[in-house]
């Protein structure tokens, strides 16, 4: 592509030596993305094996596994509808779900899998580096905007990218779930969004609106509310006549691309349920309370920790930019910043697009200081809270390693009582909810609960088996889930405090005669219903027998 408008405009490349410099300075850049993310995580691999974040990745991985034809999902009745996977029977069993879950991240697994080579054993560890691959794409995305005209201070938002603790948690090893691929679409998409009000390049308005088109793809919700502020951003600049900045003017390019994406998503994917199932309402608010994600934080009690302390001066210098130059980049990245902040103090999982924001607006914020040693002196200074955060990653106190090492422990457990339970014959598996994907993924059973809001109904049938101080009431729960072979006991004190909460109850002083406290401590007894078949220190596995419990025959 040549001329006005081709391949060389929308790149505008420096001399050869400055960008073979830049270059290797943007390759540091993700080389320490790289080793800070391997080491907030390192027990998540044991030679070769790997494992995953939460309950989200097993089941990703598990839809992945799916579509792969790979054991032990071969076969799978899911699969028919390939490309895509539009019903789940592995969780909620044995109803199933219709989720929300689409197909962009299966396929960025399956393409790195097959880069991998294609073979079984290395199915988990395509897993295990795709949100990182998308990391490391954002910061060069990043780079490769800033050289088309560079900026003063541009290395800062591209060093954020890099070292942002919450960025890093979402593009964190072993983290497969869909949260990366949207950071890295819509995080895409504002970064061109600026660039294209600083330049006016129709080129960069363009792909802005193929990556926010993807990000419908990805999913609805955030992707819809940040284009929405942005088009509404366009619209109101054109009514009041402010043509100061190259990209001003409504609809921009990126709008028609985006909408022609939406209405390519709706024709594959068809139009998504909104609501939580009926009869969960109250339950969904309490489940959700105990997902960190989905938790309320201030964000001025975060963001220093996220992006460092410069970035509390962030909106005041952005405004003064903006106003004082009719700067429509400044002004944009603005009223991200404020909507994005109020966002991420309903729900914290809004954090993740407020550092991509932040990222992209402290370059213009720092521009102000004239002298840039100055400048980067106060920002580099600025980064101390950013510091602190990966020390104690680094270096835990006692206490947070040994709570790592326990989860590590635990996690090796539940892989071997799913081997276990592999070996065990047919019958889908009752569990917690937040180790019931796991177990279905190691084992190739069907899960009653399910990490998602879709499998709402298993979860809370899951909890009440747990809470239950009756093993009849307790065995009924097994028995309405016609097909259900097996059990697994975790901590007790966890199971009963989730459960509580789950469904809305108070401690009694019966706890010891709960299933989640019987089925741990007291896996010889008799009259459950139960057999114990397998056990480690830190889990126990049942086998459903035929005959109901023996307190329900006496009756």
């Amino acid at each position: 592509m040549h001329g006005r408008g081709g391949f060389h405009d929308i790149l505008k490349i420096p001399p050869p030596i400055a960008l073979l410099f830049s270059f290797a300075f943007v390759t540091g850049f993700a080389l320490l993305f790289l080793i800070c993310n391997l080491f907030q995580n390192p027990l998540l691999r044991d030679g070769d094996d790997f494992y995953f974040v939460d309950a989200d990745c097993y089941s990703r991985m598990t839809r992945a596994r799916i579509l792969a034809d790979v054991p032990p999902f071969a076969g799978r009745e899911e699969a028919r509808s390939f490309p895509f996977l539009r019903q789940h029977f592995f969780e909620n069993f044995p109803f199933g779900t219709r989720p929300h879950t689409t197909a962009p991240m299966d396929f960025a697994i399956l393409g790195i899998w097959k880069l991998l080579g294609g073979q079984e054993a290395r199915f988990d560890l395509a897993g295990w580096v795709v949100s990182p691959i998308l990391g490391v794409f954002l910061i060069f995305l990043a780079w490769g905007l800033s050289c088309r005209e560079p900026v003063p201070y541009r290395w800062s938002g591209i060093l954020l990218l890099g070292v942002s603790p919450i960025l890093l948690h979402g593009f964190a090893f072993g983290r497969p779930d869909h949260q990366s691929l949207l950071l890295f679409f819509v995080g895409g998409a504002i970064l061109m969004e600026s660039e294209f009000l600083r330049s006016g390049n129709k080129w960069v308005s363009v792909f802005s609106g193929v990556f926010w088109g993807m990000g419908f793809w990805v999913s609805w919700f955030e992707p819809l509310v940040l284009w929405g502020v942005t088009q509404i951003f366009y619209g109101v600049r054109s009514l009041v006549g402010k043509e100061a900045g190259k990209g001003a003017g409504f609809p921009a390019v990126s709008f028609w691309v985006a909408l022609g994406f939406a209405a390519l998503v709706v024709l594959l994917e068809g139009v998504p349920s909104v609501g939580v199932p009926e009869g969960m309402r109250e339950i969904f608010f309490r489940w959700a309370g105990e997902i960190g994600e989905l938790r309320a934080i201030p964000p001025w009690d975060s963001l220093p920790e996220w992006c460092g302390w410069f970035t509390l001066g962030i909106p005041f210098f952005l405004a003064w930019k903006a106003a004082a130059g009719r700067s429509a980049q400044s002004a944009y990245l603005l009223v991200l910043f404020i909507v994005l902040a109020g966002l991420s103090w309903w729900m914290v999982r809004w954090g993740y697009f407020l550092a991509v924001a932040v990222a992209a607006g402290t370059p213009f914020a720092l521009s102000v200081i004239r002298w840039r040693f100055v400048g980067y002196g106060i920002f580099i200074a600025g980064l101390w809270p950013v510091a602190a955060s990966w020390e104690t990653r680094f270096f835990p106190g006692e206490k947070a390693g040994a709570q790592a090492v326990a989860k590590a422990r635990e996690l090796r457990e539940l892989r071997l009582v799913a081997t276990a339970l592999q070996k065990a014959g047919g019958g889908a598996v009752l569990a917690p909810w937040w180790h019931t994907p796991a177990l279905v993924y190691w084992s190739g059973k069907d899960g009653v609960a399910g990490s998602s809001h879709q499998s709402l109904s298993g979860i809370a049938d899951s909890a009440r088996f747990f809470l239950s101080e009756d093993n009849h009431l307790a065995f009924s729960v097994l028995e309405e889930r016609e097909g259900v072979g097996f059990v697994v006991a975790g901590n007790p004190e966890h199971a009963l405090e989730n459960s509580r909460a789950i469904l809305g109850k108070e401690r009694t002083e019966k706890e010891e005669e709960t299933e989640a406290f019987r089925l741990f401590f007291r896996p010889r007894e008799e009259g459950s219903g139960l057999r114990v078949i397998y056990a480690t220190p830190s889990f126990r596995l049942y086998e459903k027998r035929r005959d109901p419990p023996k307190k329900a025959v006496e009756k």
